[in-house]
């Protein structure tokens, strides 16, 4: 899979395989060409296949971004990615300053402008949408399984010593799990912010001290594509806390305030129970669902997912990766209620077969060792449902610290 970010004139700004400069000016010339000349013609270019690689364009003036992927995605999941991408650049850059540049001088290189850790997280990115991401692939953010008294317990924490300078606040796992979120009552963060956040955290923090803190401008484009605010981060052992502010000189009064609810929850023994949490995770074995090796569940509602964090020999998530990328595409988004069964041959010796199930509540996604009847599967997939459903409020973040 690749993806070119190029602007109007054709002029390249971005790809994440191609770093020879010649190759990529002339594919942003390709890209360019045909995209000017479906305007042309009153349409507007989204999509179209070549052999077995689907190209798809996202044309957001004065900025173009095409995918090209031979893997077996849908128009829509790859607009999706597309836009996760132009997303990254509003949230280093905001949307003014872009349109701006290009309002000034036409053939303006936004290339030249992309820091060091700007390109980091546009590799990192790309890289997350070529391999096994189920956020990415589901629009929702994983979530770890804690009992509700300690999640109310974080939620008394945020809400205790939280100033009127504070806006969000996020308590989150490695690999940005969700733990818990502080929001005001009139409105909550887009999971694609909350990507970009974690995204962001994570490419900055990866070459820090555990004891340092960070102090990081950074735009929300689903919040605000306009402006920037400012994300104070501090880890604790594996868990990081991130406090939004909109004022850019706030570092201090917000670093007490952290430091304050971190010295609350460590009184209530809230980071014992993270710890033990996350190293236990989830089991196919909790679960009464016979032959599954593994899932992933997606609440619509809350728009988060959980999945086995622990797995059999053949169950390695990333190696079914590819299994549940056909899954989720052969699930008709169109009809309210949508099932579908495939089956695969993994190896010379081992077969495959899996289920994709979509609701207004819920998605469902499993994939089981052996090919089994149909209505084996089927059952199983009820049971992980009922199961999750049982422990709605220990799985997921069902509505934070509000304020």
């Amino acid at each position: 899979k690749q993806f070119f970010v190029l602007s109007n004139a054709g002029k390249p700004i971005y790809s994440n395989l191609l770093k020879e400069e010649e190759k990529t000016v002339g594919y942003g010339g390709i890209i360019q060409t045909f995209v000017d000349s479906f305007l042309h013609d009153g349409s507007k270019l989204k999509s179209f296949v070549a052999g077995s690689t689907r190209f798809t364009i996202l044309n957001e003036s004065p900025i173009i971004l095409m995918a090209c992927s031979k893997l077996k995605e849908e128009d829509s999941d790859l607009l999706n990615q597309l836009d996760l991408l132009y997303s990254f650049l509003l949230s280093t850059f905001s949307k003014p300053h872009i349109v701006r540049s290009f309002q000034n001088k036409e053939s303006f290189d936004l290339g030249k402008h992309l820091g060091r850790s700007c390109v980091s997280g546009l590799d990192y990115l790309c890289k997350e949408m070529s391999s096994f991401n189920p956020g990415i692939m589901l629009g929702a953010l994983q979530s770890i399984k804690l009992k509700k008294t300690i999640r109310d317990k974080i939620c008394h924490s945020l809400l205790h010593n939280r100033s009127k300078d504070i806006l969000y606040g996020v308590l989150a796992a490695p690999g940005g799990k969700l733990i818990n979120i502080m929001r005001p009552k009139t409105h909550t963060l887009h999971t694609t912010d909350l990507q970009l956040l974690f995204l962001t955290v994570e490419n900055q923090s990866k070459d820090q001290a555990d004891d340092e803190e960070l102090w990081l401008p950074i735009c929300l484009p689903k919040f605000n594509p306009n402006g920037f605010l400012y994300a104070y981060v501090k880890y604790i052992g594996q868990v990081f806390l991130i406090l939004v502010s909109p004022d850019k000189g706030a570092f201090f009064e917000v670093r007490d305030i952290a430091n304050q609810m971190l010295q609350d929850m460590n009184k209530k023994k809230i980071f014992d129970a993270l710890e033990m949490s996350i190293s236990r995770g989830i089991s196919t074995v909790d679960i009464p669902a016979p032959l599954v090796y593994h899932f992933i569940y997606k609440s619509k509602r809350h728009l988060q997912y959980v999945m086995p964090t622990t797995q059999s020999n053949l169950a390695n998530a990333k190696h079914l990766y590819k299994y549940y990328l056909e899954l989720h595409s052969s699930v008709n988004r169109n009809n309210r209620i949508s099932i579908s069964y495939m089956r695969w041959e993994h190896t010379n010796s081992t077969q495959l077969a899996g289920i994709g199930w979509t609701t207004p509540k819920y998605e469902l996604f499993l994939i089981t060792g052996s090919i089994v009847k149909k209505d084996i599967l089927v059952k199983s997939a009820k049971s992980i449902v009922n199961w999750c459903r049982k422990h709605d409020d220990r799985l997921f973040v069902c509505q934070g610290a509000v304020f």
